[in-house]
């Protein structure tokens, strides 16, 4: 480096999510109409790991969600059946304000202000305020089974 100094340079990249214990719950039912046809449906809810707005990244607006399934198996022959299911993924709404405090390889302070020494961090700062709402995920999922 000219003058005896060392370069500064960035890291890698990295979100602080802070991502606290979760849990998943489902119930589900099958129901055999006849020796060719099973029905099922099912529920299921999932927690977010993110605490709250402050920890909501734009790239990763995950929420609460809860998943409806239906579906079944149809029996096409002795050694052959289909298994047939659709489900809708429905996340909660959700705000983000997500701060970013790297600008370049400086951390800002409490204060807003840079620190004097450069930080293990790289990013462009900034604060991130956005809402997410009306996500819908659809799923639609067919399997063909055979046995030898």
């Amino acid at each position: 480096a000219p003058n005896g100094e060392d370069k500064i340079r960035q890291q890698p990249g990295y979100i602080i999510a802070k991502w606290r214990d979760s849990f998943k719950a489902s119930v589900g039912m099958n129901y055999h109409y006849d020796d060719k046809l099973t029905l099922r449906t099912g529920y299921q809810y999932d927690k977010t790991p993110i605490p709250s707005p402050q920890y909501r990244h734009p790239s990763a607006p995950d929420s609460n969600r809860h998943m409806f399934s239906v579906g079944g198996n149809y029996v096409l022959k002795k050694n052959m059946n289909v298994d047939f299911a659709y489900s809708l993924v429905m996340l909660e709404d959700a705000e983000s304000r997500y701060r970013d405090p790297c600008r370049g390889v400086f951390l800002e302070d409490e204060n807003g202000f840079s620190a004097d020494k450069p930080q293990d961090c790289t990013g462009n700062g900034g604060t991130f305020r956005g809402r997410f709402y009306d996500t819908y995920i659809h799923m639609l999922g067919v399997q063909l089974n055979t046995r030898f």
